[in-house]
């Protein structure tokens, strides 16, 4: 094995293609884990509010429905459309 001393070295220029290879390879930023905490919260608070038996209640006054399937297809479709529509003003802002 050869020691780093003896090694030749170069003094030209780096190319932009070699610079981003050694920068994605040598670049050791920490990975930092995110777990989304606000997005937990929504769908824990939106779960939450659309479970409450009130919502039953209001989704057959509105809608005339009495099936269970229609009020959790109806359920359903509210959670989405609220959740889409809180995290792009999220996302937005």
């Amino acid at each position: 094995m050869d020691d780093i001393h003896f090694i030749q070295t170069d003094d030209s220029d780096v190319s932009d293609k070699d610079r981003y290879v050694i920068n994605t390879i040598f670049n050791s930023k920490k990975v930092v884990k995110s777990y989304h905490f606000k997005q937990i919260f929504i769908i824990s608070l939106l779960f939450c509010i659309l479970s409450l038996p009130m919502m039953d209640y209001y989704i057959e006054m509105i809608t005339k429905v009495k099936n269970v399937y229609y009020k959790l297809s109806i359920k359903t479709f509210l959670f989405f459309s609220f959740y889409f529509l809180i995290i792009n003003y999220i996302v937005k802002n």
